[in-house]
């Protein structure tokens, strides 16, 4: 288990990079877009990171020109954040650090502006950086760590050897887009070992060839996205499948349709809601890039949105996203003062309700704690009745289960891999409630390379600990592919995996699975990417995702019956339904990719409870609506995944209110949010009450992106 990786909220995140600090043009906020361009003009050099208005395309400098002191920029390669929330930037023959406070620029290594040269060791021509522990790697001619209180520069080791465009963390691992006479391609490096893993290119993987990689990022559901350049002026955006290599264009090349990706180039980003953004320095757009069509707009640039503009230059421009939380995702915090308040201000809003006035105990026990117990796993907050848990991503490595709190939408870590014990978490998905009050978790993801955890978690209730009931060694039968979640039935567990596209019983004390419908068990229409499942009686109902179905399966026979979609029931129908519980009327509730559905059981007539156009209140995003459950009174709760954010919707009206996301409820942040289920005031036999499980799986997502792209 990873200790070292401790995050601070958002709130304390925003609270180290902005107080305490002179007023400013402008305040960074997540979601907000920075750019590193010359916009012409004098004095020169006038190069300056703009910050660019992810709804309305309006730009205001952030630092460069009048805004900031220190050494001018002079270029820039690409960006990146460091732990402390200041801005990194790469700009060949040094590494900057800017203030978004107040703009102000200090070199931490190298020469910039003709400053003198910081630091000793390697200079190779720097292209990138990334915070990587307590120091931060340099990408460009070699991999280079460089100490951000000397500036110095040693050699990563086995680095030497791995020509760099670009550089991202994935945990202990950096991830390099390298182009070089022999190799041109994505490498996976163990800076530890020195170890080097080719991922695409090379040979390995098939599709387009990775022509002049420049720019890297993750999508959100676990591929890669590069940017390439196969011919001047024209790019291409690939994603790249990390488990097998394989290649695919996602926009450019002939793939979407819009503004040309010409004189494209240094660095792309990807947005909360998965869309991507990359700069056309041919033609002086900040482009939209829909990951499933590779449809391009122009969302800033001449005519489109208001200040100033970067000239087309026809060379690449970088971009990045400001984030909930620092990244990259690899962080050592050095303030763990700061951790220990936070964690103290998280439990006193649970726990303190008893204790609402004891605020200097709280205090002095939570930074004791962190002395004490900092090379301990963190305690979880016990569960209570009526909280709400969602799997949660909190950030590219860390992933687990969050407790928000029904009222206030404040937030507290409950398992993850800093609390409790056990197994980390790769994919946590499905969540539900069993018997005897713990958790049930699907952790079925396939991670960026390859590994498969695939196995069902029980989490106690009172500690977060983590034991693996299936998978992963535990229990006979057919191995889990992709399992997503399971639900309690009578003396069994019904788990769903879509990698098998089937139904299977798990025995709880053994770990023991045999298919109780799928791969040649049952009768009826096949099961196809099964996601979030509800179990009525005997019969579990699956949300059939790629059918646009909800079906009904006999857990006796295993045989399939249509209980909702094509052909059964009226009313709008399914687009890629994502989950289904049971509510409060004796309705079935649904989401898909839109819309929140009534569905009548008896008949399979659909009716929208709420969406873009039924009910008021703040709308999801495209792709958003994914895993649901209901309170106790009937309200609907709704993760939106790419939004990061917790909904509540009133069954009846469908008006919606955010609980919790960036802006409402405090503590933790999530970057991404699966799936929710309610603790019972007594844990409900399934038989009677069931708790769905959440949604679909990051890999179900690909292949959905993949479907919805043809």
């Amino acid at each position: 288990m990873d200790t070292k990786n401790i995050y601070l909220p958002a709130a304390l995140f925003a609270a180290l990079i902005f107080s305490a600090h002179p007023a400013q043009a402008v305040t960074l906020k997540p979601g907000d877009i920075v750019v590193a361009a010359n916009i012409g003009g004098t004095p020169l050099p006038n190069d300056v990171l703009v910050v660019v208005d992810p709804t309305t395309g309006n730009r205001t400098i952030l630092s460069g020109g009048t805004v900031g002191t220190g050494p001018a920029i002079t270029g820039g390669y690409s960006m990146s954040f460091a732990s402390d929330g200041s801005l990194l930037l790469a700009e060949g023959d040094g590494l900057m650090r800017i203030d978004p406070a107040t703009g102000n620029r200090t070199v931490i290594s190298g020469s910039i502006s003709d400053f003198n040269f910081l630091g000793t060791g390697p200079t190779n021509g720097w292209y990138s950086s990334v915070q990587f522990g307590n120091q931060i790697v340099l990408g460009g001619g070699a991999l280079l760590y460089v100490d951000p209180t000397t500036g110095n520069r040693t050699n990563v080791l086995g680095g030497e050897s791995i020509a760099s465009k670009d550089v991202i963390a994935s945990g202990n691992d950096l991830i390099v887009s390298s182009s070089g006479s022999s190799f041109s391609g994505i490498v996976k490096f163990d800076p530890a070992t020195g170890t080097q893993t080719i991922i695409s290119g090379g040979g390995v993987g098939t599709g387009p060839a990775i022509i002049l990689p420049t720019g890297i990022v993750f999508d959100g559901l676990g591929n890669i996205l590069v940017s390439t350049i196969p011919s001047l002026p024209s790019g291409e955006i690939l994603r790249i499948d990390p488990l097998t290599g394989d290649r695919t264009i996602v926009s450019g090349g002939g793939g979407g349709t819009g503004p040309s990706l010409g004189g494209f180039g240094d660095q792309i980003a990807v947005e909360p809601n998965g869309m991507i953004l990359a700069v056309d320095g041919g033609y002086a757009n900040l482009l939209q890039i829909d990951p499933t069509t590779g449809d391009r707009t122009i969302l800033s640039g001449p005519g489109f949105g208001t200040g100033p503009v970067w000239p087309a230059t026809g060379l690449g421009i970088p971009c990045i996203v400001v984030p909930n939380v620092p990244e990259p995702s690899s962080i050592v915090l050095l303030a763990f003062g700061g951790a220990g308040l936070a964690t103290a201000a998280r439990r006193r809003s649970r726990a303190g309700r008893r204790l609402r006035n004891a605020k200097a105990p709280i205090l002095i026990l939570g930074l004791l704690a962190v002395v004490i117990f900092a090379s301990s796993p963190a305690l979880a907050a016990p569960l209570q009745p009526g909280d709400i848990v969602v799997t949660t991503e909190f950030n590219s490595t860390d992933l687990g289960l969050m407790i928000v709190d029904p009222v206030t939408g404040d937030r507290t870590i409950f398992s993850d891999n800093t609390h409790g014990t056990g197994p980390d978490f790769v994919g946590p998905e499905g969540v539900s409630v069993l018997p005897d009050g713990n958790l049930l978790v699907g952790d079925g993801h396939v991670d960026r390379f390859g590994q498969r955890t695939n196995r069902l978690i029980e989490v106690d209730r009172t500690t977060g600990d983590r034991t693996i009931i299936s998978g992963s060694g535990v229990g006979s039968g057919p191995d889990f592919q992709t399992v997503i979640g399971g639900l309690s039935y009578g003396n069994s567990i019904v788990a769903v995996d879509q990698g098998l596209d089937a139904l299977l019983n798990v025995d709880p004390a053994t770990g023991n699975r045999t298919i109780i419908s799928g791969s040649g068990v049952g009768s009826g229409p096949a099961l196809s990417i099964p996601a979030g499942t509800a179990i009525v009686g005997t019969s579990a109902i699956v949300a059939n995702n790629v059918t646009n179905q909800l079906l009904s399966v006999d857990l006796t026979t295993g045989n399939r019956t249509v209980l909702s979609g094509p052909g059964v029931g009226t009313g709008p129908a399914f687009d890629l339904p994502n989950d289904v519980v049971l509510g409060a009327a004796g309705n079935l509730i649904a989401d898909d990719t839109q819309a929140i559905f009534s569905v009548d059981p008896a008949t399979g007539n659909r009716t929208i409870i709420s969406s873009a156009t039924v009910g008021s209140g703040p709308i999801w995003g495209g792709l958003d609506p994914w895993g649901i459950t209901t309170k106790a009174d009937g309200t609907i709760l709704m993760a939106a995944l790419f939004s990061g954010a917790l909904y509540t919707i009133d069954p009846v009206t469908g008006n919606r209110t955010i609980l919790a996301d960036a802006t409402h409820g405090t503590g933790a942040s999530f970057v991404a949010v699966l799936d929710p289920v309610v603790i019972p005031n007594v844990p409900e036999p399934s038989t009677i009450a069931l708790l769905a499980i959440g949604a679909m799986g990051v890999l179900a997502a690909a292949r959905r992106a993949r479907r919805l792209k043809r």
